[in-house]
């Protein structure tokens, strides 16, 4: 098994993740040491492939399991969490602006602009997701530089600056 889904924790300085097809997140230490956490509110089954840690310590999850739907599920990774053992989480009913906005995101991306997920599919369709009025949308085609195909961008993140960045997985060139 391994680990996906993976952000940044502010709140900690940790990074935080799932553990995929299991119940349980993982918080990885500079140092490459982690500590596993049983989440009784996700499923044992669990499998999302993009993930990322808002500014209050939760960790927001996206993207079809085995045999699952698209769904969002966010688990408070918060140190409160950590120090009470209380993983709470919570599965998020949005509103689709487009039919499976979030569909096939291979990883999304909170943004310091504006506060809104994105994530890129490997049509490179761009979606953004709002985590306060739960709605996702897909806003367009993104274009690029020779080699910036139809492909698995398995990372994002974004900079201070609001600009995302994606890595595409066959060939670990960034964009």
């Amino acid at each position: 098994q391994f680990i996906n889904g993976v952000g940044y924790n502010v709140t900690d300085n940790f990074m935080w993740g799932l553990r995929q097809v299991t119940n349980q997140v993982v918080r990885i230490g500079a140092g490459g040491n982690f500590t596993l956490y049983t989440v009784s509110g996700l499923p044992v089954n669990a499998s999302y492939s993009a993930g990322d840690v808002s500014i209050d310590g939760r960790l927001w999850l996206t993207g079809p399991g085995s045999g699952m739907p698209s769904s969002v599920v966010v688990v408070d990774v918060s140190p409160t969490a950590v120090a009470t053992g209380t993983f709470s989480t919570t599965a998020i009913t949005f509103t689709s602006v487009n039919s499976g906005s979030i569909s096939g995101l291979n990883d999304w991306a909170f943004s310091p602009a504006d506060g809104k997920l994105y994530g890129m599919n490997g049509s490179r369709e761009l979606t953004r997701f709002d985590p306060v009025t739960l709605t996702a949308t897909r806003l367009t085609t993104v274009t690029g530089p020779t080699g910036f195909v139809n492909s698995s961008y398995g990372t994002a993140f974004m900079d201070s600056e609001g600009n995302m960045y994606v890595g595409r997985n066959d060939t670990g060139v960034l964009y």
